[in-house]
């Protein structure tokens, strides 16, 4: 069935670079300088057993980036390197949920606290959207669902002060707290915390507070997917039809928060080298993720196996998906 473009990207990109996480310590061990060989060689097999346009690749272990490289082409016809820019999808939840985590380590924003307290904006019809906590936005357990609000719906938002006026007119589904739903709805409200606290548009804060202190200098956020057209160098992705990629523009929708981040393999490695283990020292924006225990800080890093928020339906851990199988390796951006 053909999927969006975006979301097939978040399935490829993350799965390829944790398949790699995975298989990087047997085959460093057997032979370190045979690795970049013996990647290359799985993914030009993969890709062509799948029939892909084009993926990008790297190999993380230990906090070391060990190889990155690209493979195949993009809907331009552009070869595909490691520097390629791709949109992650619903990757980006793992990144918005760090920069809210960032303010609540400064102490900025508390967990527990029902987020219509930092949002003077969010009057919610439904009374029990009032206690609506920063986690329970984050671990997907708000009580808020789509509801049919599709994409043409999606489409007319022009920022997430609008999502959030609409979230408010919208039923709970369930009592806070009470089971996980999956729904971008709460990460366009995470982004508007984050806007509404420090005062800064998401994009630019996420870039300043993020993107920079992990050194992801190819990376950029965008508002609205009609906004990718102007990411250089990021062509149309492709939907699968019956197995064969078909480039395809992205459809009109609001993705502030929940499926904003376009970034590139070397970028990717950056991302995910901090929560491995490593002997060395890490610097403030390494330990974010990893070294605080407390309630109301960072979560601890994700468990052996778990990967960036792709839109399944299984447990969360703080934008991680901390259950389930890793995501499938068959669709890409571009």
């Amino acid at each position: 069935m053909p999927t969006s473009p975006l979301h097939a990207s978040a399935a490829l990109l993350s799965g390829i670079l944790l398949v790699g996480t995975a298989v990087a310590p047997a085959a460093a061990a057997n032979s370190p300088e045979g690795l970049p060989e013996r990647v290359d060689t799985f993914v030009a097999d993969h890709v062509d057993r799948q029939n892909l346009a084009g993926v990008s690749v790297a190999v993380v272990r230990d906090g070391e980036v060990l190889h990155t490289m690209g493979h195949g082409h993009d809907s331009d016809g552009n070869t595909v390197t490691a520097d390629t820019p791709m949109a992650v999808a619903s990757v980006s939840k793992s990144f918005t949920a760090m920069a809210v985590m960032r303010l609540v380590e400064d102490g900025q924003i508390d967990l527990e606290t029902p987020v219509a307290h930092y949002l003077d904006d969010f009057t919610p019809v439904d009374p029990r959207a009032e206690e609506i906590t920063v986690r329970q936005l984050l671990d997907q357990t708000s009580g808020m669902a789509s509801q049919g609000l599709v994409s043409p719906d999606r489409g007319r938002f022009e920022n997430t002060e609008e999502a959030v006026d609409v979230l408010a007119g919208m039923e709970l589904t369930d009592d806070p707290g009470a089971r996980h739903q999956y729904f971008n709805g709460n990460y366009w409200m995470a982004a508007h915390l984050v806007e509404e606290v420090t005062g800064e548009p998401f994009g630019s804060h996420l870039e300043r507070a993020v993107f920079e202190p992990l050194g992801m200098h190819h990376s950029t956020s965008v508002t609205r997917s009609q906004d990718l057209n102007d990411v250089d160098g990021l062509a149309d992705g492709h939907i699968n039809v019956y197995g064969i990629p078909v480039p395809r523009e992205e459809p009109a929708s609001l993705i502030a928060g929940a499926g904003n981040v376009v970034t590139t393999a070397e970028d990717m490695a950056h991302w995910l080298a901090p929560p491995t283990p490593t002997r060395a020292a890490p610097s403030r924006a390494s330990r974010t993720p990893k070294r605080r225990r407390s309630r109301s800080s960072c979560p601890p890093p994700p468990r052996k196996g778990a990967t960036p928020w792709v839109g399944v339906r299984s447990p969360a851990r703080i934008g991680w998906r901390t259950a389930g199988p890793t995501p499938a390796t068959s669709r890409t951006r571009p």
